[in-house]
Parts: C-alpha cells; sequence; structure tokens
C-alpha cells in the first residue's frame, strides 16, 4: 500500500497523471466506466449490464471490470483504476513467494525488496494497460502447472488453466500469445510424458491435463462465445491486415535480440538495472548447474527458471510484432530468477567467511539496485523537463476544445466529433472528460484511410454526412503522434474543411508555438419555415 501511494503521488508530479489520461490507459478508462454505469445507472442493471456485454463485448474484459470496480469504490477519478493496481503489485509478489518458499522466508523477503525496487514494479502501478494483469495471470499459471506436474494434484491442474483463462480475458485478441509464450510447462508434462512411454504418454499426460482445459473453457469461454468475430477481426486487421505494418518491428537483428533487455521493450521493466537482472539470471543458471550434485533442490529451481527464461526469450525474439508491452512476462521471469539466487546467497549456510561474503555482495547488490532504481521513472521527459509552456498546454488543451464545443453545441441529440489526429488533442481523451462529466459528446478519430475516403464522412452531397464537428491539427503542432497515418492526411483534411461550403471554424486551440488544433462547426440546415 506504501509503495502504490508513493507511485501514484509521483505520478501525479512527474508521470502519466500530471495530465489528462491519454492511450493507451483511456481505452480501458472508457469501457470500464461505460460498464460501472450500466451497473449503477440503468433501470434493471443486471440485465443492462449482460445485454450491453452481449451487444457490445468489451476490448478487455478482466480490465475493464477492474476499472469499474475501481470506479465504484474510490469514485470516477483518473487516479481510481491506478489506486487498484495495488492488488496487481500484491499478485506480482506474492508469485515471487510462492515459487520461492522453499527457499524460506528471509530469503523470500530479500528477493521481494529486489523485486520492489524493480522498473517493473513501478510500472505495474503507473501504467493501466491489460498486458500487465495478463502477463502476471500468465505467470501464475506457469507457477501452479509446474506444482501439478510435481504433485499430480488436480486441483493444481484446474488453478493453472483459470490462471490462464483469467490472463487471456485480460487481453483476449492476443490469447494464442498468451497460451504460447505460458505453454513451456504444457510442453515439459508432454516431454516427460514421451520419455515415460512414448506416444502413450503423451496422449496420458494430455488424458491428465483434462482440468486445465476445462477450467481455461469455462473462464475465457463465455466471453469468446459473444466475441469471436470481434476478436478475429482485431487479431487479422493488426497481425495481417491494413494496420500490420504499424506494430512490425523495424529494426534490425541486434536490436531484435537486446529490444527486451535494453531497448525501449525492456526499459519499461528493467530500466537502467538490465545489466544486474541479466547478469543474476546467468548466474542463476550456472549455480543450477554447480549445486546439481549436493543441492538438487535449489538446483532445480534455478535450472527450471533459466528454462522459462530461454523459453519464452526465444518465443518473443522470434516474434515479428514487437509491442513494447509483450515481453512482460519474459522479465518477471528474468526477475524472479534474480530475486531467488540474492535471497538464496544471503541465507545459505557456507561456513563463516564464505556466509559473510555472499552476505556482503547481496547487500551491495541490493544497494546498487536502490541507486538505479532512484529517481523514480519520468515520462514524457520532452514534457516534463521541457518548457512550463508544453506542460501547461498539455494539462488544458483537451478541455479548452471541449469548453468550444459545449459553447458551440445546440443539439438536441448528441453531437458527433472527429479528431484528425492522436496529439495532445484526442478522441480517447476527449471522450473520457466528456463521459465523466456527462456532457453527452461521441468523438472518433479520422480511420486510417486515404483522404479519399475521409472526404466522403463530411460529405453532404454523398448522404453520409454525420459529423457535426471537426477538430483538425495544423502541420507541426505540440504534442501529434507522427508516425501514426492519420497524421499524413490532417493537413489535406485541414484544407478541405477552411474550403468546405457547409462548415465553418469556430475556435482554435493554439500550443506555445502558436500553432493550433482548429474546431470546426457544421452550419445548421435552414429550417423548412426559412427556406425560399
Amino acid at each position: 500500500m506504501i509503495l502504490t501511494a508513493v507511485i501514484l503521488n509521483h505520478s501525479s508530479w512527474r508521470g502519466r497523471l500530471q495530465y489528462d489520461i491519454d492511450y493507451e490507459d483511456v481505452i480501458t478508462f472508457l469501457d470500464g466506466l461505460k460498464r460501472y454505469r450500466a451497473l449503477v445507472d440503468q433501470p434493471q442493471a443486471n440485465l443492462q449490464f449482460f445485454y450491453q456485454y452481449v451487444t457490445d463485448p468489451p476490448h478487455a474484459p478482466l480490465h475493464s471490470f477492474q476499472a469499474a470496480m475501481a470506479f465504484g469504490i474510490f469514485g470516477i477519478q483518473d487516479w481510481a483504476p491506478y489506486a487498484s493496481n495495488v492488488c496487481l503489485l500484491f499478485l506480482f509478489l506474492a508469485a515471487f513467494a510462492y515459487a520461492a518458499r522453499s527457499f524460506g522466508g528471509m530469503a523470500v523477503g530479500v528477493g521481494l525488496f529486489f523485486l520492489a525496487l524493480t522498473p517493473l514494479a513501478y510500472n505495474t502501478i503507473a501504467e493501466f494497460r491489460p498486458d500487465y494483469p495478463s502477463a502476471i495471470l500468465t505467470v501464475w499459471g506457469v507457477l501452479l502447472y509446474l506444482e501439478f506436474l510435481k504433485k499430480r494434484k488436480w486441483h493444481l491442474c484446474a488453478l493453472s488453466g483459470a490462471c490462464y483463462g483469467l490472463a487471456i480475458l485480460a487481453k483476449p485478441p492476443v490469447f494464442l500469445y498468451v497460451m504460447a509464450i505460458g505453454g513451456g510447462p504444457f510442453f515439459l508434462g508432454l516431454a516427460l510424458g514421451w520419455r515415460e512411454s512414448r506416444w502413450g504418454g503423451v496422449v496420458g499426460a494430455l488424458k491428465n491435463s483434462w482440468p486445465f482445459f476445462a477450467a481455461c473453457a469455462l473462464v475465457a469461454g463465455p466471453h469468446f462465445a459473444v466475441a469471436a468475430g470481434k476478436i478475429y477481426n482485431y487479431i487479422v486487421l493488426n497481425q495481417v491486415g491494413q494496420d500490420a505494418h504499424l506494430w512490425a518491428f523495424k529494426g534490425g537483428g541486434l536490436e531484435r535480440v537486446f529490444y527486451p533487455l535494453s531497448g525501449y521493450g525492456g526499459w519499461i521493466a528493467l530500466g537502467r538495472m538490465w545489466r544486474i537482472a541479466l547478469t543474476l539470471a546467468v548466474v542463476a543458471g550456472c549455480a543450477g548447474i554447480m549445486l546439481w550434485r549436493f543441492r538438487k533442490t535449489e538446483a532445480l529451481w534455478f535450472l527450471f527458471s533459466t528454462g522459462l527464461i530461454a523459453y519464452s526469450y526465444c518465443f518473443l525474439v522470434i516474434n515479428p510484432h514487437m509491442n513494447p508491452y509483450f515481453g512482460i512476462t519474459f522479465q518477471i521471469f528474468l526477475l524472479f530468477s534474480g530475486a531467488g539466487l540474492l535471497g538464496f546467497l544471503a541465507t545459505s549456510r557456507w561456513g563463516l567467511w564464505k556466509d559473510i561474503a555472499a552476505r556482503g555482495v547481496v547487500a551491495l547488490i541490493l544497494a546498487f539496485v536502490a541507486l538505479k532504481a532512484f529517481p523514480l521513472p519520468i515520462r514524457s521527459e520532452e514534457v516534463t523537463k521541457g518548457p512550463r509552456a508544453n506542460k501547461e498546454f498539455l494539462q488544458t488543451a483537451n478541455r479548452s476544445a471541449l469548453e468550444i464545443l459545449r459553447k458551440n453545441s445546440h443539439l438536441p441529440l448528441k453531437a458527433y466529433v472527429m479528431v484528425s489526429t492522436y496529439g495532445a488533442i484526442s478522441s480517447h481523451t476527449l471522450q473520457w472528460i466528456s463521459d465523466k462529466e456527462e456532457l453527452g459528446f461521441r468523438f472518433q478519430a479520422v480511420p486510417y484511410e486515404d483522404i479519399s475516403n475521409i472526404k466522403k464522412l463530411f460529405s453532404g452531397d454523398s448522404g453520409k454526412n454525420r459529423v457535426d464537428f471537426a477538430i483538425a491539427s495544423e502541420e507541426g503542432v505540440f504534442g501529434v503522434r507522427e508516425e501514426l497515418p492519420n497524421a499524413q492526411t490532417s493537413g489535406p483534411l485541414l484544407e478541405y474543411l477552411k474550403g468546405h461550403r457547409e462548415y465553418h471554424e469556430i475556435g482554435r486551440v493554439s500550443d506555445p508555438e502558436g500553432k493550433a488544433y482548429i474546431v470546426f462547426s457544421r452550419k445548421p440546415r435552414p429550417s423548412r419555415e426559412n427556406a425560399p
């Protein structure tokens, strides 16, 4: 709880909470708020909630449920979902305590202290992305399945399957990835069955795992029953469809190898201590070999850790799509291995002088990790450490645009607003503020399409004019994500709107350099009474 409070305070000063919630956290905020209000505001709330779930399945159901619960407990506040992440931090640390319990309580304590200093612990609180619960629950599934292979108790197998099911529900479109990167223990079970009696052993291993499959299906199956089409379309669009190039890794071979360690994907979880984490994991693997003859329990722990690291890393590196958060499961295994080694060295008995030396090394490593952990990570250094005017602009831009819309909206129904780019002003952030304050606007970002198709959305002649307001960004305006395709169509759209007979400018939100996000309104059609 204390660590969560420290991180939230830092976030409001130097992290995500220093300005309005933006991509990608805000997507789950919006869905969680919608589900929460369906439960508390609608007549026949329970029926309404389930009807909404079936007709409009959430993108990340488990995470949306977490957000909805946070709003119910803490109120509809920007910080509420982040505060609820304390549960994820607990699950993260508890997973290590469970995995390393054979080392003894003091060893676990040393490992937990190490883990609490890692950027992964910080970002588990500071980010609200479904990748974190998905990875943490996958790790729990792995640990429980390994325990099942050891003890052959069916309830462990069922609990493992339930954890995998929950990991999938955290982010259903990546369910294949969850099953693959967490599949090491399952393949180990098949290998053990093959070793025992070839194909008969493999079939036996599959039969013995029926509680795993049953529990996973019971937990995740109902969502797939109502959202299969949505999940399929998302996978096709982002893996092989028109948006696949946005997520494809564009670096060279060496960059790919180090991306989950020292690259951007590694920086999020390992930060400046990635060399320490990697070194500890390598030493842990060597320790597993050296301890094999006389301390087999500890040796197996280190060797299994090394195997999980190697398996998850290989799958991660060969994956053609490199989302920075795909590597969290691998990074958890990496950190657990190092934490286990530190706990083992701090509590083992080798003789007086060897014990003193081992504990001294552990103390030095923990002190060095603590130095590397602080100061806490800063989000958007170009804003946080840049000119004060940039930060002030980010803190006010969306509300300024929303105020312009509010003053000019006289429609009896919800006004529909198209936003040309993702930037300091974005459709998702505007939608969050509008929904939170119940203003009734509907926002959408300009789709990733050719400008000729985008223009059709504004063309009254084609009968497709449904855009009441538009917000278009000038070239070079502060905060626009230039790497996204709609940044390329924003300029042509702006010129089109300036010359459009049915739209006129009603206001602008200017950045510190004078460049602006320009707000347009569709001119009301003349009533029949005033028509010539």
